[in-house]
């Protein structure tokens, strides 16, 4: 469990990798004569992501720090600001707002699609900051209109919700599909991204069950019986469950009352996994479930690479998304060194250009990068977290996923899936 003094109620923890100070204008970005250059860390530490911190954090660190060994970014040290706040939105634009204040150029995070979004509409793109998440899924975020300010290194949903489509229908041999999805803008981009990369392939969709978007711990005194009642009643031969991580035992509970020994309808979640809800779920029901979500292909060099120094400087492993914390750092600083100034609007007019088409790039290499930038060579950063291409409007178009099967009551990993 992770140490209590990483929590707060608006959570200020402020790291310094450098020093300096600043009073510079956000619209142009800090003054120019000073010595650090600025990144904002904002995340959210309470139920599920609470483990997430410490990683994504010491994720942040072991980039700036190499990229400060090598020389720093345009003559300048990089320096990390750190917020972490409770799940409360209040608290969430607050630290945003804390964050512009002390002079960053660009802030990674927040965590939750749904806190991104307000932090973005609210805060953020008012402000002229870059905004860019290594977490967030929701396809909503594609829609918002930010000028190049808003990006992630993680895919959307609405690609996920394609690729388990097209993996149910295809690999799995499914015709027909029912789809269980929390009702909200996680929940919902899946789902019909689901639904229409699925029935694009031949397969039919015949029922579609929303269920309730509640805190971690309402889930256990819920009845899922009657959700699971209605998007069964025609028996489909997948059930496509859209839902985070909690709900997945009290959902194969569920279940039980449906599967016999003549209908037991194969499983696919978008959901991580995760040895506390397997632990108290049906066996009966999970055996077979399979799950499919973005993830490294942690076989490369690049991700060997990054969990191999994480460990060696800080004596913790990768968790999920601390990867595309490392990408994100990685990314901001190729950006500013080639736009050869640190505001938020240069940083991203030049995001996409050092993640597409050009000499390869893996972490811990910024000097190597820095002289191909020098001498007007295009770079592709590929990243811990893989490929992140880029297009325009700041959504990966490339990537890789893993997919789990449940065998003998554990997860084990069958395959992996490389977009394009």
């Amino acid at each position: 469990m992770m140490n209590t003094r990483w929590i707060a109620s608006l959570g200020l923890v402020a790291l310094v990798l450098g020093c300096g100070d600043s009073d510079g204008d956000k619209s142009t970005g800090p003054d120019p004569q000073t010595q650090t250059i600025r990144i904002g860390l904002l995340t959210e530490l309470a139920d599920l992501w609470e483990p997430f911190g410490l990683p994504f954090e010491r994720s942040a660190q072991l980039a700036i720090s190499e990229i400060n060994a090598s020389g720093g970014v345009l003559g300048r040290q990089l320096e990390l600001v750190s917020l972490h706040s409770t799940t409360d939105a209040d608290a969430v634009k607050a630290n945003a707002r804390t964050l512009i204040d002390s002079d960053v150029v660009a802030i990674v995070g927040p965590t939750f699609s749904e806190f991104f979004l307000v932090v973005a509409q609210d805060v953020s793109i008012p402000a002229n900051m870059l905004l860019i998440s290594p977490s967030v899924t929701s396809a909503a975020v594609s829609d918002l209109e930010g000028d190049g300010l808003i990006w992630r290194t993680i895919a959307s949903d609405a690609l996920t919700g394609s690729v388990a489509g097209a993996y149910a229908h295809d690999t799995m041999g499914n015709q027909t599909a029912g789809i269980l999805f929390l009702d909200n803008i996680f929940g919902l981009g899946l789902a019909a991204a689901f639904e229409a990369d699925f029935v694009a392939r031949g397969g039919q969709i015949l029922a579609r069950e929303a269920l309730p978007d509640l805190a971690s711990a309402d889930v256990a005194a819920y009845d899922y019986r009657e959700h699971i009642d209605i998007v069964t009643a025609d028996k489909p031969d997948v059930l496509f469950i859209a839902t985070r991580e909690s709900a997945n035992d009290k959902i194969s509970i569920g279940l039980q009352s449906v599967f016999n020994e003549d209908y037991h309808a194969q499983l696919l979640t978008s959901a991580n996994r995760s040895d506390d809800w397997l632990t108290n779920a049906d066996p009966t029901v999970t055996e077979g479930m399979r799950g499919i979500l973005a993830a490294p292909a942690v076989e490369t060099a690049a991700f060997l690479g990054y969990a191999s120094r994480l460990q060696a400087a800080y004596g913790i492993d990768p968790t999920l998304f601390a990867d595309s914390v490392y990408d994100c750092i990685y990314l901001l600083a190729l950006a500013i060194e080639q736009g050869t100034f640190s505001t938020s609007l240069a940083i991203g007019a030049n995001l996409q250009s050092v993640s597409v088409s050009g000499a390869t790039i893996l972490g811990n290499e910024f000097s190597r990068a820095r002289e191909l930038i020098t001498a007007g060579s295009d770079i592709d950063y590929v990243g811990a977290s893989g490929p992140v291409d880029l297009n325009a409007n700041g959504d990966v178009v490339s990537g890789n996923f893993s997919v789990w099967e449940i065998q003998n009551g554990r997860f084990v990993d069958i395959e992996n899936i490389s977009f394009p």
